[in-house]
């Protein structure tokens, strides 16, 4: 609020804010109190996460999920250059410490291979022999992913405090730990994602102001710049363009990445453009600075990329390694002049991309928003299916933690845990054993052979299905199939009962509302 405080002088804001306000000015009133707190509040979340991502790493002592193909890959990759075959039972001998039962024969994988790569690294330093060391680098990229969303935070938001708050929600953030747990591609592509738009946002205040410099030293000297100057000397976009071409050498969907920052550049050239002055900002921004943005850029990219290939190209065992060595197989006409080894990699990637485009495996846990249990799914939950990454197959003994407890799962994170029925399938996917992937049979439980007729009937609702049971650790427990309202019952009153069934039930915790509540 502005006040005069004499006829005709200068106004003079009076301080304005909350206790909370004055607090934290007082608080930040020195130099060293504020360079403490930009620096160490990212740090602390930092620390954090990787508390969170590094205690007990080494559990359990077995590939974990797809771990079976990357982190052999991985090893594979260490030892021949290029992923190898595996003998039937190799998981059980890697898990004891014996890793070196591979073939020199080539394994066909579908993505590139800088994450395996990136996994082996822990395992090329301190050897195959604990899970702990193929899961290392791993958790050091998901532990570094914390601190570059918080110094991207700062940047889009121009403060270190909700800055900080982003990082530490994604340092405790349950799936982004159980990934971070694991030695998969994700969390590699993640980082390198997110690299890549941390040196975006760089460039951004970064190219602007060398813009300015050019325009006014053009304006000084007495030229009419009209579409504006080049600007080169880009730093930060070459940075991005390796971070991109990485992600894009552990999936290829990183290339939707590099696309999508590849025109965000674009726009925020004009918009810097706008702001200078300049008449043809537009024109300017598309037709003189963009072909050297993508010229700094994808180019940077494409050499990273290729780069990841290096022990296929280096090697003679690589799978497709010397296709186009065999008759008939080589490029001839203009395309002739391309070494085999390029030529091979060519068609490594178009069999790659055929069998991506092409793949199709059913199975129970499918994503299928269109159809079942996933419309109430769409309205409640962010994640509707949480991915069981390990589970300890058979039920705990007396004494020992309950069975969800001593389960690595990614699961879904439902808004009402008391009404919906997401609830109940992210209890059936990470309290539970795993069962097999066929469907379930009508009236069955998943994780548990008891049929919907040994529910107690006193639980039951008429117009919704309920998920009885005793307690959580018995025999009895089971999620049924129970009878559905009739056609003609609306779902609002769905709803209403599902709610009251759930109030009424002496067991919050085992007793949960099914599709009925949808």
């Amino acid at each position: 609020m502005v006040q005069e405080v004499a006829a005709g002088s200068a106004p003079t804001r009076e301080p304005v804010g909350s206790r909370v306000d004055t607090w934290w000015s007082g608080l930040m009133s020195t130099p060293r109190r504020r360079a403490l707190w930009t620096w160490g509040g990212p740090i602390a979340v930092t620390l954090l996460a990787a508390v969170l991502r590094f205690w007990n790493l080494g559990h359990p002592q077995a590939l974990v999920f797809d771990e079976t193909y990357y982190v052999k890959d991985a090893w594979t990759l260490l030892a021949n250059g290029y992923e190898s075959t595996w003998p039937e039972g190799a998981n059980e001998d890697f898990a004891r410490g014996d890793p070196d039962v591979f073939s020199d024969d080539p394994s066909y994988v579908v993505h590139p291979p800088l994450g395996k790569w990136m996994i082996g690294l822990g395992m090329a330093l301190f050897g195959a022999d604990s899970a702990f060391w193929w899961r290392a680098s791993t958790a050091l990229a998901g532990t570094i992913a914390v601190f570059v969303l918080t110094m991207t935070g700062r940047l889009l938001f121009r403060s270190t405090l909700v800055a900080v708050i982003a990082g530490f929600l994604f340092a405790i953030e349950g799936n982004a730990i159980v990934m971070s747990r694991v030695a998969l591609l994700d969390t590699w592509l993640m980082l390198f994602c997110l690299l890549g738009f941390w040196f975006v946002l760089l460039d951004r205040a970064d190219a602007e102001s060398r813009l300015r410099e050019r325009l006014g030293a053009l304006r000084d000297a007495g030229a009419d710049p009209h579409w504006g100057p080049v600007v080169w000397l880009r730093p930060w976009v070459i940075a991005a363009g390796v971070a991109f071409g990485a992600a894009i050498a552990v999936k290829w969907s990183g290339l939707y990445f590099l696309a999508a920052f590849g025109v965000y550049l674009v726009l925020v050239d004009a918009m810097a453009r706008r702001r200078a002055g300049l008449p043809f900002w537009l024109s300017g921004a598309l037709l003189k600075q963009g072909p050297v943005t993508f010229a700094l850029l994808v180019p940077v990219a494409f050499v990273v990329y290729l780069s990841s290939w290096t022990g296929w190209l280096t090697t003679d065992g690589g799978y497709y390694r010397h296709w186009a060595d065999d008759a008939g197989n080589a490029a001839t006409g203009f395309w002739s002049w391309v070494p085999h080894s390029l030529q091979s990699l060519w068609h490594y990637h178009q069999a790659a991309y055929g069998y991506h485009v092409g793949v199709s495996s059913p199975h129970p846990w499918q994503a299928n928003p269109s159809a079942g249990r996933s419309r109430c799914a769409r309205r409640t939950c962010t994640s509707p299916r949480p991915r069981t990454a390990r589970e300890d197959a058979g039920r705990p003994s007396a004494g020992r933690r309950s069975w969800a407890s001593r389960t690595r799962s990614s699961g879904g994170r439902p808004r009402s845990r008391r009404s919906t029925s997401c609830t109940a399938s992210r209890g059936t996917a990470s309290g539970r054993r795993a069962s097999s992937s066929s469907a379930w049979p009508p009236g069955t439980c998943r994780g548990c052979s008891t049929s919907a007729a040994r529910c107690s009937s006193s639980t039951r609702s008429p117009t919704s299905r309920t998920c009885c049971s005793r307690s959580p650790r018995s025999s009895d427990s089971c999620w049924a199939d129970l009878p559905t309202p009739a056609g003609n019952a609306s779902r609002a009153s769905r709803r209403s009962a599902c709610s009251s069934a759930w109030r009424r039930s002496s067991r919050r915790s085992s007793c949960r509302s099914g599709s009925g509540c949808r």
